[in-house]
């Protein structure tokens, strides 16, 4: 390693002048002066709403990198002042509109070349950089979600099951941080009902997925820093940014073959051949023109991983700080499965769905940690008007606070209590029980969306989430290390997640 300017070789010394001279000095002004004036009303102008979170004077990005660690506190800011009419935050990248929840009814089913789902996304994972401009081109995946794997979810039981059992091993959890365990417990049973059993126990498969994830998100934090004009220049010099792209390509690498394959079997079958049941195949089938290429068939799986490990793995770890934190509750979910489990003769294909209690106990710790502060975003491709009159411009990105609604007193009674039987009691008190379970949207919980784009892996994850957390509770008691508590949460901008390093006993 190079420890002074004199160990440097001339071609060095050179390289290290280079990067001072006058053409990047001006660049790095550049970058200074559009960040203390850049345009932040870029996807909000023509709508006159408050701003939130600015101090008096503030310059709009100072405002937008103390949203980076303050975004609850703006949003919750926000949202007391302003619940029944829109508001604005600043984000680093430009500002956010918050609408109202009056308006979800009547923009829920407004048509996607209307108001956008993927084309924010797109837009706010920077997808040319990141590669996730492969959702503009197909939403494949998701229709096959939708329609093929979500309908036969009880044919994905027994296999999640045993993925379960395999992988969970007693002696990984005397202390551990718990959510770098799950992860790749969470990808194997993701992997097998999505891709087969190839790939689930193959760690490479496991590892790309996991890391392609964490490298673009890592990418899209450090992005946001800067103004857009700069992100294609900026990205090149970003370790996370070129990790990303590497694993796309062994994504590619590692499923086209298995793609291949596929195909070739499903056009001249042999003798004997059973067709796979999992999404790759279903995608395989119901795919058309530019959709059957092999390497777009591998893109596509990996968006559907990108959407459902990370958020799957932070759920169960949410519910499991829960659980060392409010210690009533092992008992009560203990006697509930128990109770099923005899009731059924053991795991049958609907015995998760009679978990009701803790379906409640998930959706109650998703209130308190969901994966993002903000949902049911859209982008407007074309201005509206909405019955009120107000007219929402084309190019305005809004979304709605949904934690904040769900800390709302007229929404949830005695919100800052955490009552894990909050939602049985409801559904069991109610001719519409179905209304309160963990993977139902509506006009007050959101954290899996809303309308004709809400999570189509949603119920998928449900049932995984209730497999394994089941699994767990029949074999491991797990505490907080002695000395420590529930740790916080790690939020930056609007995700929301646990802390990385933090540790469970058992």
């Amino acid at each position: 390693m190079l420890t002074s300017l004199d160990a440097l070789s001339t071609k060095d010394l050179h390289a290290f002048e280079a990067c001072w001279s006058p053409r990047w000095l001006l660049l790095l002004f550049a970058i200074f002066c559009s960040l203390i004036f850049r345009d932040f009303e870029a996807t909000t102008r023509g709508l006159n709403a408050p701003v939130v979170g600015r101090w008096p004077l503030e310059p709009y990005f100072l405002t937008g990198l103390r949203f980076k660690s303050q975004s609850m506190l703006h949003l919750r800011d926000g949202y007391s002042k302003f619940k029944n009419q829109m508001f604005k935050v600043i984000r680093l990248d430009g500002m956010v509109l918050i609408i109202p929840r009056k308006w979800v009814e009547e923009l829920r089913s407004v048509p996607e070349h209307h108001l956008s789902l993927r084309h924010l996304q797109v837009y706010n994972l920077y997808g040319k950089i990141t590669t996730t401009d492969i959702l503009l081109k197909s939403d494949l995946q998701a229709r096959m979600l939708r329609n093929r794997l979500t309908p036969c979810l009880h044919d994905f039981v027994a296999s999640s099951l045993e993925e379960i059992e395999d992988t969970v091993e007693v002696g990984e959890w005397t202390s551990m941080t718990i959510n770098h365990n799950l992860l790749y417990i969470v990808a194997g049973v993701i992997t097998r009902a999505m891709s087969g059993t190839l790939l689930c126990r193959q760690r490479q498969w496991l590892s790309t997925c996991i890391k392609y994830t964490e490298n673009m998100f890592m990418t899209v934090l450090i992005l946001r820093l800067f103004p857009r004009m700069f992100h294609r220049w900026i990205s090149g010099f970003l370790p996370s940014s070129w990790i990303t792209h590497f694993y796309l390509r062994r994504a590619k690498k590692l499923l086209v073959p298995i793609i291949q394959e596929r195909i070739k079997d499903q056009t001249s079958p042999i003798a004997g051949y059973e067709r796979p049941r999992d999404l790759l195949q279903y995608m395989i089938e119901g795919a058309e023109g530019d959709d059957r290429q092999p390497e777009r068939l591998a893109h596509l799986q990996l968006m559907v991983n990108l959407a459902g490990i990370h958020t799957t793995s932070m759920a169960i770890t949410h519910a499991i700080h829960d659980l060392c934190e409010h210690e009533e509750y092992y008992q009560v979910l203990r006697e509930e499965i128990k109770a099923v489990l005899l009731k059924d003769g053991g795991w049958q294909r609907d015995t998760h769905e009679k978990l009701r209690k803790m379906d409640s106990f998930l959706k109650e710790s998703q209130r308190f940690a969901p994966p993002t502060l903000l949902s049911f975003n859209r982008i407007a491709l074309t201005s509206l008007t909405l019955s009120s009159g107000i007219e929402i411009p084309a190019g305005t990105h809004f979304s709605v606070a949904s934690r904040d609604i769900l800390f709302d007193p007229d929404v949830t009674p005695e919100p800052d209590t955490f009552d894990g039987l909050r939602y049985y009691r409801l559904r069991e008190h109610s001719t519409e029980g179905y209304k309160y379970d963990f993977a139902t949207v509506d006009g007050t919980n959101m954290n899996f969306g809303a309308g004709h784009y809400a999570c189509p892996g949603r119920f998928f994850a449900s049932m995984e989430l209730k497999l394994l957390l089941a699994h767990l509770l029949l074999n491991f008691d797990f505490r907080f290390p002695p000395g420590t508590g529930r740790p916080a949460l790690l939020v930056i901008d609007e995700f929301v997640a646990p802390l990385p390093w933090a540790k469970v006993m058992s």
